[in-house]
């Protein structure tokens, strides 16, 4: 008797079981979606949080990084920077970071004040070199258009010299042909006058 009315406790228990497992399930269902839509939420608004802290980080070291960018620049480069930092104003966007972030602005306008002094000086310096140096090849053209005329004056006076110097020896030779044809025909003149002495000497 006793195994028989174990056996119906079983047989019912499993009768109730079979009544009720569906609803558990269809209700665990139910909890395990809620769960799942709750913890999603929970993900999404950390995920949101991560998120927007990283981009008010990346704001602040995109600050940093404008002295950084600017090394080696000329001065209008880093006046361009240093007018994108002041639009940054108050940094009010770093919400609970904001004194982080004026910080760093703070740090970085001192940084690119420093720069740009110090590319305006290079630039003035540069100027007064190469100003320098215009002078200098100005001067030196300027010898040199000297000399090339000093010396186009030397070959032409080289040239005057000699035409004057060729002129005076053409005379020099047309008077010593004619000193000799002169003392030439004085010779004949002799000789003929000689010749008609002694003719009329012979007529005599």
């Amino acid at each position: 008797d006793a195994r028989e009315f174990a056996k119906a406790v079983i047989a019912e228990q499993k009768r109730l079981i079979a009544i009720v497992e569906p609803e558990e399930s269809r209700l665990q269902a139910i909890q395990d979606a809620h769960d799942a839509r709750i913890q999603a939420e929970k993900d999404a608004k950390i995920r949101a949080e991560q998120e927007r802290i990283a981009k008010i980080q990346a704001g602040i070291d995109e600050i940093k990084q404008l002295a950084i960018g600017a090394i080696g620049k000329d001065s209008a480069w880093i006046a361009a920077c240093m007018e994108q930092l002041e639009a940054e104003g108050n940094g009010a966007w770093a919400q609970e970071f904001q004194d982080v972030a004026e910080q760093a602005k703070v740090q970085t306008m001192a940084k690119l004040t420093a720069m740009h002094a110090a590319a305006l000086d290079q630039e003035a310096e540069a100027a007064r070199l190469k100003a320098e140096r215009a002078e200098l090849e100005q001067q030196k053209a300027e010898q040199d258009e000297r000399e090339r005329i000093a010396e186009q004056e030397r070959r032409a006076r080289a040239a005057e010299e000699k035409r004057l110097m060729d002129e005076a020896i053409a005379r020099r030779v047309e008077e010593d042909r004619l000193h000799r044809e002169r003392i030439a025909a004085e010779e004949r003149a002799t000789k003929d006058r000689i010749a008609a002495q002694e003719r009329e000497a012979r007529l005599r």
